[in-house]
């Protein structure tokens, strides 16, 4: 009865281990490709969320107000180039019309 018992653990040993090692190759599946509707990182930008911005040393091209989570000058976000060149970009690509579509 025993050696039953250790058959069949090692069957079943044996049998997970063989299922782990088979099946598909998760790293040569493709990717899906990006829907048209997700954004794409176009740089990862050097200042991370949550990061404290400070105050312009360039002339102010944005300025954000209201209920922001943070601020650098009294109730107010303003940025300069600079600061916006430092935040993460993403953006939209649209599909390109193929020339046979007229």
């Amino acid at each position: 009865m025993r050696r039953s018992i250790r058959l069949v653990v090692l069957a079943l040993v044996v049998a997970v281990a063989v299922a782990a090692c088979g099946g598909k190759d998760e790293a040569a599946t493709k990717a899906p490709a990006p829907s048209a509707s997700t954004p794409q990182v176009v740089d990862d930008g050097s200042l991370a969320a949550g990061q404290k911005i400070s105050a312009p040393h360039g002339e102010v091209v944005l300025t954000l107000t209201g209920d922001i989570g943070t601020a650098n000058k009294g109730s107010k976000l303003e940025l300069d180039l600079a600061s916006l060149e430092k935040m993460r970009r993403s953006g939209w690509r649209r599909p390109s019309r193929s020339s046979s579509a007229g």
